[in-house]
C-alpha cells in the first residue's frame, strides 16, 4: 500500500507540474443577436471542439487588446492579446448550438484589408493551435502564418461537425518569446477573411510522456 500511494503521488507530480504552457479556448463574434436576446453566443464550457478542450470559452468581439485573458478554468490571467482587423465586420447568425456558438459569429475584413491577432506573455514551449474558420458564404480564414508555420486558406462551410480541413485546421508551432502571432497574408474568398475562433493547447514534452507511461506501467504491475 505504501508503495502504491508514493507511485499515485508521483504521477500526481507529473501531471500537475511537468506539462508546462497554458490553455485557452477563444471564440470570435458577437456575443448576443438583437433577434434573439438571452442567447449567449459563446459555445458552453462542456464543449471541448476539435482541440477536445473543454473549458471556459473567452469571448473577443472585435479590435481590441487586454493585458489578461480567461483560460479554460475560468481564471483571468496575465496573458494578453491584440486583435488588429481593418474594415472590421461581425457575422451573427442564428443558432442554439455550440457548434453554431464557435462557428456562425467571427471577425472578418474584405478581402483587400489585412488582419492580425496576436497573443503576448504565454509561457514558452510547443503549442497545438487550433482555428476555425467563418461559417459564411464568400468568406474564408486567407493563407496564415501561426509563428512561421504556414497555414492555406480554408472556409468553414459546414457546422454540423468538425471536420479538418473543412472547418478546422490545426498548426503546432513553437513559442519562444513568448509571442503568438497569426497573420493573415493573403486573400482569396470575395466576401473577405477573418476567423471564427482559435483553440491554444501545449504540447507535453517527450520526456513528460514517456514518465507517464512508466508511471502507468508502474501502477498496472503493482495492482496486479
Amino acid at each position: 500500500m505504501k508503495m502504491m500511494f508514493e507511485l499515485m503521488v508521483v504521477v500526481l507530480i507529473l501531471s500537475t507540474g511537468l506539462v508546462s504552457g497554458e490553455y485557452f479556448n477563444i471564440d470570435f463574434g458577437n456575443t448576443g443577436w438583437n433577434q434573439a436576446p438571452g442567447i449567449d453566443w459563446i459555445p458552453s464550457n462542456t464543449f471541448g471542439a476539435a482541440a477536445n478542450q473543454p473549458g471556459e470559452w473567452y469571448c473577443i468581439t472585435g479590435p481590441s487588446g487586454s493585458s489578461s485573458m480567461t483560460d479554460i478554468t475560468g481564471n483571468n490571467v496575465p496573458v494578453g492579446y491584440s486583435l488588429n482587423v481593418y474594415n472590421q465586420y461581425t457575422g451573427t447568425n442564428y443558432s442554439d448550438s455550440d457548434m453554431g456558438h464557435l462557428f456562425k459569429d467571427y471577425v472578418s475584413t474584405l478581402s483587400n484589408y489585412p488582419w492580425d491577432f496576436t497573443v503576448r506573455n504565454l509561457q514558452n514551449g510547443t503549442y497545438n493551435i487550433y482555428l476555425y474558420a467563418p461559417e459564411r458564404v464568400g468568406i474564408s480564414t486567407g493563407d496564415l502564418d501561426v509563428n512561421g508555420v504556414m497555414v492555406s486558406d480554408f472556409a468553414g462551410d459546414n457546422s454540423s461537425s468538425l471536420i479538418e480541413s473543412v472547418n478546422w485546421k490545426l498548426a503546432t508551432v513553437e513559442v519562444t518569446d513568448g509571442n503568438l502571432s497569426v497573420v493573415r497574408t493573403k486573400s482569396y474568398a470575395v466576401g473577405g477573411s477573418g476567423l471564427s475562433g482559435l483553440q491554444i493547447a501545449p504540447v507535453p514534452e517527450p520526456g513528460t510522456m514517456i514518465l507517464f507511461a512508466g508511471c502507468g506501467l508502474l501502477l498496472r504491475r503493482k495492482i496486479k
